[in-house]
């Protein structure tokens, strides 16, 4: 277990012995959580759909940091309204549910609508 007396950069320790965010704080989601969404899956979105451009997708490769980063596959403006209720914002967290799991980042500004394919995602108040 970590000892208060250790120190982290842009780090705090909580009473649970973890790492924090500076700036963040410790709360149950389900006091914030105003939607959970999942998908698309299958046939919904498939490789051969991605463009050069267009509307963001989130896959695995974007959650390694606190924040979705790193290089993203498109869909078009068209493509993503088809799957809007698997739409994520600003704001929202992104957790995987299949593959690695536990995987989460927050989809931060100048991110705009994201779509993202085998995630579910925590619309936040």
């Amino acid at each position: 277990m970590k000892t208060p007396e250790e120190t982290k950069e842009g780090f705090y320790l909580s009473e649970e012995g973890e790492w924090i965010p500076e700036g963040w704080t410790i709360c149950k989601l389900g006091d914030y959580i105003t939607e959970i969404a999942m998908g698309p899956f299958g046939s919904n979105l498939k490789v051969e759909m991605f463009t050069d451009s267009g509307v963001p997708v989130i896959k695995g490769q974007n959650l390694t940091t606190r924040y979705v980063s790193g290089e993203h596959s498109y869909v078009s403006e068209e493509k993503a309204d088809s799957l809007r209720k698997s739409v994520a914002y600003p704001d929202d967290f992104i957790v995987t549910h299949r593959g690695t799991i536990g995987q989460v980042s927050l989809i931060t500004p100048p991110m705009q609508t994201q779509v993202h394919s085998i995630f579910g995602f925590f619309d936040v108040i």
